[in-house]
């Protein structure tokens, strides 16, 4: 079982989600539990995805990507991902890391 999911809603991140995922599991790879990371693309026009998909590669199923069907606002790419993370312990915070992990 995944003790922590990390929920990431994104929107037109693609100067800032290569840092926010390099530095979100370089935390979880410190620390002793299971762990996976949801970025929820909300409909970007951008390269996240294009992003996200690369960082897949390195990561595989510790990062998920999930993609809305278009731009639908950030509670809805928090809840998309809060019902799709497995994990017991739930937390988001946003691509910009204004909260500090």
């Amino acid at each position: 079982m995944i003790h922590l999911s990390i929920v990431i809603p994104a929107y037109n991140e693609a100067d800032r989600i290569g840092q926010t995922i390099e530095a979100t599991f370089a935390y979880l790879d410190q620390q002793p539990y299971s762990s996976e990371v949801l970025v929820v693309n909300d409909g970007s026009r951008d390269t996240t995805q294009k992003i996200i998909e690369g960082y897949q590669e390195r990561f595989g199923p510790r990062l998920r990507l999930i993609n809305n069907p278009g731009n639908r606002g950030k509670g809805y790419a928090v809840r998309a991902g809060m019902l799709t993370a497995k994990g017991e312990i739930l937390l988001f915070y946003d691509a910009d890391l204004a909260t500090p992990l």
